[in-house]
């Protein structure tokens, strides 16, 4: 894969927590993830990890558990998603029964919008896990070792280019989230039942808990 001209892979982690690993089906261990993302790394591959927030049986440990360890790992970028149930998955006929909820079209071309208005987490609100999932985000990419580890990989201008080309994507990503966020929100009756205004909602925070053991 090397000698063909891959330099980055995608892994999808989903979660730091074993019982979250179990429950959504993924045949692997936290220590499994932690070995073979270092083997990768010692191959001299670029990692991103792919993680889940929200999944059905998640918890405030879980998830913080998933943050802690997407920060252990070699891991040269990452994605968090919250969980929305998609047509045709098993989560999708557990939640619904196997009911269409994209309004009767059939189509899921536009499953996140539809799907996140009538998506009800047993636990959380969807503003609890936009703030875990913006946490995420920040806790991973905004520390000096993950600035210090994109500088000790730049060695030729091709690197200077793609790793450029890798960050501009990352920062587009998340301003898109930050915009989608916002105008979720907004559209959202509050407590009164007025939408709140932009600066309450950036203003919340889930305040960083500390690492607990995998």
């Amino acid at each position: 894969m090397k000698k063909s001209g891959c330099w980055m892979l995608s892994v999808g982690i989903e979660s730091g927590d074993d019982r979250i690993l179990r429950e959504v089906n993924k045949p692997v261990t936290v220590r499994e993830v932690r070995e073979k993302t270092g083997l990768l790394d010692r191959m001299g591959f670029k990692i991103r990890g792919f993680f889940m927030l929200g999944n059905l049986g998640d918890t405030e440990e879980s998830m913080n558990r998933t943050i802690a360890f997407s920060r252990k790992l070699p891991l040269f970028s990452a994605n968090f998603s919250v969980l929305i149930p998609i047509q045709g998955s098993e989560i999708y006929r557990e939640v619904y029964g196997g009911v269409n909820h994209l309004d009767g079209t059939g189509e899921d071309d536009n499953y996140s919008v539809k799907n996140v208005s009538s998506f009800r987490h047993p636990r959380f609100t969807m503003a609890e896990l936009d703030r875990f999932q913006i946490r995420a985000f920040r806790e991973f990419f905004l520390n000096f070792h993950r600035f210090f580890l994109i500088l000790d990989s730049v060695n030729t201008l091709e690197d200077i280019r793609k790793y450029t080309v890798l960050c501009l994507e990352i920062l587009r990503n998340l301003l898109r989230l930050v915009r989608s966020k916002i105008k979720e929100r907004l559209s959202r009756p509050g407590r009164s039942g007025q939408p709140p205004d932009r600066k309450s909602i950036i203003g919340r925070r889930i305040p960083p808990s500390r690492p607990t053991g995998d």
